[in-house]
């Protein structure tokens, strides 16, 4: 069997995996290594998202990548490194990404313990229009994460897991100023889950969630309780839904000036909010024979680059169909309303909306072109204003079969 390159590094990674946690007994150890590149070419009506005099950009996006996974009989490490390089018309706004990230993964017969990390640069353009909705200037945005976990097998019916990430998350020059801040987050849940039949599994889980501005200024801790149940109606059809409470506690540091007769004195002040609520999500699907459908629901609590933790709520509807083996279409829906908790830290309320459907055309095993049209409205609920755009894009993408689902 002729050995390439691409096999000769595959080879070097699963050794180094076999030294990072040498288990006795270990089999011979699979690989793979598959390279990805993808070239976009986009119109945007709209990139900044302003009210007035909209921003209209041509976009050039390129994208090479690499993933890479090795495993033995109890150890395995999988992740991948992609580069994009984002290149606009006019001036401004060009930025190069990239993403690096890494799982290992160490399992017993009844235990299994991972561990994972990652850097992510992007630009607040692609990051924000979800969480703080400051799109309207082109700022780096960094986040570097570690991520352990536990899974246990009590039985075959029932299994628990805890989980932690610690995050931290920076922007680039003048980002305070255009009102976003970095942050320290702390996550860790633990879970129970227990398959009451072969239809049926119901789920309890607690959450911590621990959130600090970089300067301490604002301070977070929410605390929830949910409960879940997962229904399988058949093969083809599907439902899932959690329901719990929550309770989020908010500090923020203020400096106050006191002027007492010519001199000015510097005071520190700092306030407390409490505020309780509910997270829930809903999920429904159904797969025909050439196409599939998905119906979703979420309120979540998740950080913000605006300097506090916000309550999403987010309402998706995806469609899909096959219109033969190598030509598909997709639709998706997506409604997202963000509010700020508590009243100590303001920030602008707003709601988003997306309707984009897309034309799927595989070449070949390797190659696919996707065609795309993209409406997005982003309105302020407590500044009666609102900015829309229209995307139109074709990408064209190279991502070989890997083996990496079947070797562990």
């Amino acid at each position: 069997m002729r050995v390439t390159s691409s096999d000769r590094y595959a080879r070097l990674l699963a050794l180094a995996a076999s030294f990072a946690l040498p288990v006795r007994g270990e089999a011979a150890i699979a690989y793979d290594l598959s390279p990805k590149f993808s070239m976009r070419e986009e119109y945007n009506s709209n990139v900044t998202m302003r009210q007035t005099t909209p921003d209209a950009r041509y976009q050039t996006v390129v994208s090479p990548g690499l993933n890479f996974y090795t495993a033995g009989q109890r150890l395995r490490l999988d992740g991948d490194l992609s580069y994009a390089s984002r290149r606009y018309s006019g001036q401004g706004l060009d930025s190069n990404d990239w993403t690096a990230r890494a799982t290992t993964q160490y399992r017993r017969q009844t235990q299994q313990w991972s561990l994972g990390g990652g850097f992510v640069q992007n630009s607040t353009l692609q990051s924000e229009l979800l969480t703080s909705g400051l799109v309207q200037n082109s700022v780096k945005r960094f986040e570097r994460y570690a991520a352990p976990g536990w899974q246990g097998y009590f039985s075959d019916r029932l299994t628990a897991d805890v989980n932690y990430r610690y995050s931290l998350v920076d922007y680039g020059k003048d980002a305070n100023r255009l009102g976003l801040f970095g942050y320290r987050l702390q996550q860790a849940d633990a879970g129970l889950k227990y398959q009451v039949s072969a239809e049926d599994r119901v789920s309890v889980q607690s959450s911590l969630l621990y959130y600090r501005t970089r300067d301490e200024t604002t301070k977070s801790d929410d605390r929830s309780l949910s409960l879940g149940y997962d229904h399988l109606f058949s093969p083809t059809t599907r439902f899932g839904a959690t329901l719990g409470l929550r309770q989020t506690e908010t500090s923020l540091r203020q400096t106050i000036l006191v002027i007492i007769g010519p001199s000015i004195f510097p005071i520190q002040q700092v306030s407390h909010d409490r505020k309780n609520g509910i997270i829930a999500t809903v999920d429904l699907g159904h797969a025909w024979r050439q196409s599939t459908a998905d119906l979703g629901y979420q309120r979540l609590v998740q950080p913000s680059g605006g300097g506090n933790l916000l309550q999403n709520d987010q309402v998706s509807m995806d469609a899909g169909y096959r219109y033969r083996r190598d030509l598909s279409l997709h639709a998706s829906l997506l409604y997202s309303r963000s509010r700020g908790i508590g009243d100590l830290v303001r920030t602008t309320d707003y709601d988003y909306v997306r309707l984009s459907p897309s034309l799927l055309w595989r070449i070949d095993r390797e190659w696919s072109l996707r065609g795309y049209y993209s409406y997005g409205r982003q309105s302020y609920a407590n500044l009666s204003q609102h900015a829309q755009r229209h995307i139109v894009g074709l990408t064209i993408s190279y991502s070989p079969p890997t083996r990496a689902g079947a070797l562990w």
